[in-house]
């Protein structure tokens, strides 16, 4: 991160620390800049003031040009890392549990339609990459991503990256696009990053004529948030179409939405995983199946963990088509029979 000639800083293991590295002046650290987007040539447009490009070896470089930025040129570069990370690496940074990470991985066994929220810096995108881990290897995975994808275990990966349209270059994809594109590609599974536009109502579209077992991630404070974002982009791509009927599309769409935050002490840690049930009054109905529950700081560090909510999901029944079965007390359950008695009659009662 260069905020100026003298303000360098580096991220590690989420804490933000003061570099021993300056630049000598303001055109020293603009010579650096363009030393780095000179591979990129006509890709850059340099008329405008935010650059946000992927440099050759995959890293993000985000920059703001003067004179937006007051004094000189601010930058920072994003690493994806040289290596996937694994659901046994979130275990042991304490972003989950192994059973959490059990959990999902039958999740995503079960084609069950996932969307990871968070907000800047939660490393949702991590997390979107260790879900794509856990999908079994013979199947045909179709990534549409703004950014070159984390590395990937399976062979069996076609990465479809947005292009921006540039003033001296051809005409760019959109998410819209490449979501549209990749239907016709045959994917076992459909990942898509960061819904951030009109891309929102087009995935749930592809979503809801029968592409099961998606992934995406969406920029959000809460899973309840997730789903009010959704609602607001898809309003904004089809304003004339009824409130109510986007968030029938939507609850149809997802089944389960996994919030991750970056706690104050830099660690990131899953803090909700929550079901998505439909549609009531007119009003989404979803419930928590795990939360985080704070106990204390201590040391500079968070103390607490993920706790279940003693409700079963519903999409257990498609879990357990899988053959994959988990002791009621996962979701600190009891009384099993009684409880899934309960759930399949309401289930049966609201459909």
């Amino acid at each position: 991160m260069v905020n100026g000639p003298d303000d360098v800083f580096v991220e590690r293991r989420g804490n933000i620390e003061r570099v021993n590295f300056v630049f000598r002046d303001a055109e020293h650290l603009m010579q650096a800049l363009l030393d780095l987007l000179l591979p990129l040539g006509d890709q850059v447009d340099y008329d405008r003031p935010h650059i946000n490009v992927v440099l050759p070896e995959g890293r993000q470089l985000s920059a703001i040009l003067p004179p937006v930025s007051e004094g000189s040129a601010v930058f920072i570069i994003r690493s994806t890392g040289g290596q996937a990370i694994t659901s046994q690496d979130l275990v042991r940074f304490g972003t989950l549990t192994p059973d959490l990470a059990e959990f999902l991985r039958a999740c995503v066994i079960a084609r069950v339609n996932i969307l990871v929220s968070g907000g800047i810096g939660s490393a949702r995108m991590t997390l979107l990459n260790v879900l794509c881990g856990f999908v079994p290897g013979d199947e045909r995975i179709v990534v549409v991503n703004h950014l070159p994808a984390f590395p990937m275990q399976q062979e069996h990966v076609v990465l479809l990256q947005v292009q921006p349209q540039h003033a001296q270059g051809p005409r760019g994809a959109t998410t819209s696009e490449l979501i549209d594109a990749s239907s016709t590609l045959r994917p076992d599974r459909l990942v898509v990053s960061d819904l951030t536009g009109d891309e929102a109502y087009t995935l749930i579209q592809v979503i809801n004529a029968g592409h099961d077992g998606t992934l995406s991630t969406i920029f959000a404070r809460s899973t309840a948030d997730a789903l009010g974002r959704l609602e607001a982009l898809c309003l904004n791509a089809q304003p004339n179409a009824p409130v109510v009927t986007h968030r029938y599309q939507i609850a149809s769409a997802f089944d389960l939405i996994v919030h991750q935050e970056r706690m104050r002490d830099g660690s990131r840690k899953i803090t909700q995983i929550s079901e998505v049930l439909g549609i009531e009054n007119g009003q989404f109905v979803f419930q928590d199946i795990f939360r985080w529950e704070q106990t204390g700081y201590v040391g500079g560090r968070v103390v607490g963990g993920v706790q279940p909510t003693s409700i079963m999901p519903h999409i257990m029944d498609q879990i357990e088509a899988t053959g994959i079965r988990f002791p009621p007390s996962l979701f600190g359950i009891q009384d099993q029979p009684a409880r899934r008695w309960w759930s399949r009659l309401f289930r049966g009662g609201a459909q």
